[in-house]
């Protein structure tokens, strides 16, 4: 009889690779794409990391692949730390419980307010942090119970 950690993984893979795999194959092929180019990557948990030569200031989760700066390897010197990367595992399950919807639900949500300087604004004002809006407080909440570990905010 398989262990617990052996059937949870099993059941992680299958869920990403058939109701999550529009957002998978996509994290696949930029996966590909790094691996390719001999950017570093390795595993967090159950998600394939990679780490982007970018001056960007956050991760990107795309289905069980995660997108983070090259410079978040030197944790300690950044300011990146583990709970930066349980949020971003958090996304990667938000992927597996939408599947397909993720993308208009979360994704694009989550993408413009990081990208647009108006949310930036907004956040500064209000004094809000970024972790506030729903995508983002969801994936700290995800991410902290699946790993056991804080998330930031």
């Amino acid at each position: 009889m398989p262990s617990r950690h052996k059937l949870y993984s099993i059941l992680f893979y299958v869920g990403q690779w058939t109701w999550g795999m529009p957002v998978s194959l996509i994290g696949g092929l930029g996966w590909l794409y790094g691996r390719a180019r001999g950017f570093h990557q390795e595993r967090f948990l159950l998600a394939q990391v990679t780490y982007l030569p970018t001056r960007l200031s956050g991760g990107l989760s795309i289905g069980m692949f995660l997108f983070v700066p090259e410079r978040y390897r030197r944790r300690e010197a950044s300011g990146w730390n583990r709970s930066h990367m349980v949020h971003e595992y958090g996304h990667t399950f938000q992927a597996l419980i939408l599947g397909i919807l993720y993308w208009p639900l979360i994704g694009l949500p989550s993408l413009l307010w990081y990208a647009l300087p108006r949310n930036a604004r907004f956040r500064a004002r209000r004094g809000l942090s970024y972790y506030w809006l729903y995508t983002e407080a969801w994936a700290n909440r995800l991410g902290a119970r699946v790993t056991g570990w804080n998330a930031p905010g």
